[in-house]
């Protein structure tokens, strides 16, 4: 019960503190979600998406995060390797069978390494 009322707390200063960001114009919009004890608790939008226009930011507004989710997906991918969920160098195609690069061996043989670090051979896909 303790954790439900730090819960709530913390959305409600959460909630304060993205209002203020787009207030004080610091950024021109946002979205936040929380999930807690595997289900989203929180979920809502602020602001607009893009400075100078009206659209607003709401629960399914996608964003562009350029390369902020690298981090993101490799600290997700470390928790893993440190719970021997899987390891660095577990090729892709044992994760995921149906992964297929154009070729049959580097298909088999391409890691969650090799994918993070960016050494599968794969093109850069820019502004994507």
């Amino acid at each position: 019960m303790r954790a439900s009322i730090q819960v709530n707390e913390a959305i409600r200063l959460i909630d304060t503190f993205a209002q203020e960001l787009v207030l004080r114009e610091q950024v021109p919009g946002l979205s936040i979600t929380i999930v807690f004890q595997d289900k989203v608790v929180y979920l809502k939008g602020y602001g607009v998406r893009e400075m100078g226009k009206s659209e607003p930011v709401t629960e399914d507004t996608v964003f562009q995060l350029a390369s902020v989710s690298k981090p993101i997906a490799t600290t997700v991918v470390a928790v893993l390797v440190s719970d021997a969920v899987v390891t660095w160098e577990i090729p892709i195609s044992t994760i995921d069978p149906e992964f297929q690069l154009y070729e049959a061996y580097p298909t088999q043989q391409v890691t969650l390494r090799d994918l993070l670090s960016m050494q599968s051979g794969l093109p850069v896909m820019w502004g994507v």
